[in-house]
């Protein structure tokens, strides 16, 4: 299996103003378009994530402000820093609850690595259990290996996983109930060029 290419990505995907749920909208406009803060983190190289895709989750911690995180799967430790670091230079505050213990109450935030060596399924269980309707569910490096794309696409599969959002280098998840369950290809930056090109596409319907 190959991994899906960018052209592939952009081709099928679209901008907040593609969108006909109002729920994935308020998403996409809250941490892509309407969220105006100049982004302070800077891709350093300890950063095992590309520069983009930093950037993506840059967005996604100001635009929805978690406070309470959950990383289930990161004996490293990496994606923790990493959070963390965005947060403090934003001035935002988190708090991250250990794995190891009972979650008391519901996360705003969990994120795991589509490269984990545990099963999606599994995952998805532990992080739903401590899930509300709001909470987020961030995979990262969804397309950094083929394994890691094929591990994206279970869990957009999931019955549990009513909301997935891809962005190309980072899912997205919300466990809704009382939605219907849909995914979204969404452009995570705003250009005039991508959105005319693509938009025609989209306005006319061609190759589906």
């Amino acid at each position: 299996m190959k991994t899906m290419s960018r052209f592939a990505f952009l081709w099928k995907s679209v901008n907040a103003h593609g969108l006909h749920s109002p729920f994935v909208y308020q998403v996409a406009d809250k941490c892509f378009y309407r969220n105006t803060s100049h982004l302070k983190y800077y891709h350093n190289s300890q950063s095992v994530l590309p520069k983009e895709a930093v950037s993506i989750l840059e967005k996604i911690i100001t635009g929805l402000k978690p406070v309470k995180l959950y990383v289930p799967d990161d004996p490293k430790g990496t994606a923790t820093a990493l959070i963390r670091e965005i947060a403090e230079v934003h001035n935002q505050q988190v708090w991250f609850f250990s794995p190891m213990a009972p979650v008391p109450g519901t996360i705003d935030l969990a994120y795991f690595s589509a490269e984990t060596n545990t099963s999606v399924p599994q995952l998805l269980a532990r992080i739903r259990e401590v899930s509300c309707e709001n909470s987020a569910c961030i995979v990262g490096d969804i397309r950094k290996t083929p394994e890691a794309e094929a591990a994206w696409y279970e869990v957009t599969s999931q019955p549990e996983a009513t909301v997935t959002i891809d962005f190309y280098h980072i899912g997205l998840v919300f466990f809704r109930p009382a939605q219907a369950k849909q995914h979204f290809l969404i452009r995570p930056f705003r250009s005039f060029w991508a959105d005319a090109l693509f938009g025609v596409k989209n306005l006319w319907g061609l190759l589906g």
